[in-house]
């Protein structure tokens, strides 16, 4: 929490509150970095409904990247489209589908930089999509992107369920070693 302010209401949480549940065991070091004492502190794992989220295994073709998530900076969407034009100067042939939306000039901001590094073809940004449709959007693609890092406000992931979805069809999933991403992936 890089705002001093969150810090303190935080640790005065910690003084009068009984327990504080959180989703990974990043957020837990968070809270306990900021003064929550430890035994205040406990861990549920988030999970998905397996049900929902059909593994399906398909032939692998042309490299087709997906990204989903709401377009904000702890999401990691400008490292992403840097990726993309590292690769295609690498000569790769591939595309990414970019699901989700948020501030109309935060997604303009991301249209532009793909437009700038020249790779606003390789690049499609699809909206918002119904959840009954995240599945398939899943299942064809070649692998789901979901870069991370500390938003300038200090904003952070907790554990996105993208992950654990994308893994539930089968789709594999390149993430980011940070906040609690890697605890929704198998262990190495």
């Amino acid at each position: 929490l890089r705002d001093p302010c969150w810090g303190e209401r935080y640790r005065w949480l910690g003084e009068r509150g009984a327990t504080f549940v959180v989703l990974s065991q990043a957020m837990a070091a968070t809270l306990r970095d900021v003064g929550v004492p430890r035994d205040k502190v406990g861990v549920i794992p988030l999970g998905i409904e397996l049900d929902r989220w059909r593994y399906a295994p398909r032939p692998v073709g042309a490299l087709r990247f997906l990204f989903v998530g709401r377009l904000v900076p702890k999401k990691g969407l400008g490292r992403l489209i840097e990726a993309v034009a590292i690769c295609s100067r690498w000569g790769l042939k591939l595309s990414l589908n970019v699901v989700g939306g948020g501030d109309p000039a935060v997604e303009a901001a991301y249209m532009d930089q793909a437009r700038q590094l020249g790779v606003s073809a390789l690049i499609n940004f699809a909206g918002r999509v119904p959840y009954e449709e995240l599945g398939d959007a899943m299942r064809s693609a070649t692998a789901l992107v979901a870069p991370s890092e500390t938003a300038p406000d200090g904003d952070s992931e907790g554990c996105p369920m993208v992950l654990m979805q994308a893994q539930a069809v089968g789709t594999p999933v390149i993430t980011t070693r940070h906040a609690g991403n890697a605890e929704a992936l198998p262990p190495a």
